[in-house]
């Protein structure tokens, strides 16, 4: 369900906004955010709703550091967007295509930026996890190498390679060095590498790519009619489009229209699929992490925790537009947790200390 995030939206957008603004100031190295819809892709949603959901996102961060002052040149050639390829090559190097030509012409002719450097959409590819099947999982080291050829055809900037036993477990070291192996073939035996831009030119990505970046801009209107993304999350609307389309996906898997080889056309009787070695989290494992973080506070000075944790509650708490990081830092600083510090913003919203509403506040 993706309701909690639209419950904390304004805690989202303004920690966002402050991460942006401070590293602006005082980070000229550091990536403030990363527009992350590998995440959201997971559902099923179609290429180009992914791609005008990712623009919108951005442009909802855009707009407010820009209204906090800051020029649309300090800080947009430090945006990066993380999306996901499919095995689909031409759809996906189209889309990222058509993705990179649209940001351009909004950061240059909306926001007005004058640096070449700030059209430039930074990216991270990954290989997309739900076309992965449990079913006869060595079949995704085939999957995994045209998404990450997808990756490379389409000049990602940067990217990482999920394990073909993803849809079972977290990896073991077996197949992490699989996909470590994957990008170096790709990197060094292929000439993939060789060229920017390999396909461009090419009759029907051109093609593809002209209709895809249509679709895109059709679906960032829909998007801005609904106020935008922070409003059609608010409204529900968003979430109804995420469901939708999950719900799509499911149906054309199940219907056989949507091939998944091994899984839905050519499936091997189950008793006939070889199990894999998997990864198993040793017991004692969560028992050692709960111990170390019961025993820093134990010995850590608590009374400071509570002052540095009060503080940044009383200025969250009054919305005028500090940034809350230089508190936050403070606060990291007494040895206060991730989960104290965001319990104590949740409060100062006005929201239970915990997220889920399952550990009460300790202070």
């Amino acid at each position: 369900s993706h309701k909690p995030a639209a419950k904390h939206l304004d805690i989202s957008l303004r920690t966002a906004g402050d991460i942006i603004e401070y590293c602006t100031r005082y980070l000229p190295l550091a990536i403030p955010v990363n527009v992350n819809q590998g995440t959201i892709r997971t559902v099923g949603l179609p290429e180009a709703f992914d791609g005008a959901l990712g623009i919108a996102r951005a442009m909802t961060y855009v707009d407010e550091v820009l209204r906090r002052g800051l020029n649309i040149d300090d800080f947009a050639h430090r945006i990066v967007f993380l999306m996901c390829a499919t095995p689909q090559i031409f759809t996906e190097v189209a889309r990222i295509r058509a993705v990179r030509k649209i940001w351009a012409q909004i950061v240059r002719d909306r926001y007005g930026a004058k640096n070449p450097r700030s059209w430039a959409m930074r990216l991270s590819l990954m290989p997309a996890t739900y076309p992965l099947t449990p079913q006869e999982p060595w079949n995704n080291i085939t999957r995994l190498t045209l998404q990450t050829l997808a990756c490379v055809l389409s000049g990602t900037q940067a990217m990482y390679v999920p394990c073909y036993d993803e849809p079972i477990a977290i990896p073991t070291e077996e197949s992490h060095r699989t996909s470590l192996r994957i990008q170096q073939i790709i990197a060094f035996e292929s000439e993939a590498v060789n060229v920017a831009d390999p396909l461009g030119g090419s009759y029907y990505v051109e093609y593809l790519t002209n209709e895809l970046e249509r679709q895109i801009q059709e679906n960032i209107h829909q998007i801005e009619e609904r106020g935008g993304t922070v409003k059609a999350i608010e409204s529900g609307w968003l979430d109804n489009e995420l469901e939708k389309a999950s719900l799509q996906y499911r149906r054309e898997i199940e219907s056989g229209k949507r091939v998944l080889v091994g899984m839905n056309l050519f499936a091997i009787p189950s008793e006939q699929d070889r199990i894999i070695e998997v990864h198993r989290n040793p017991p004692e494992s969560a028992q050692r992490e709960i111990g170390r973080v019961t025993e820093l506070k134990r010995i850590r000075d608590n009374q400071k925790v509570r002052e540095t944790l009060g503080r940044l509650k009383d200025i969250a708490g009054r919305k005028d537009g500090t940034n809350l990081i230089p508190f936050i830092k403070e606060a990291v600083q007494s040895y206060a947790t991730t989960g104290e510090i965001v319990g104590m913003i949740n409060q100062a919203y006005g929201y239970p200390y915990d997220n889920f509403e399952m550990v009460p506040s300790p202070f």
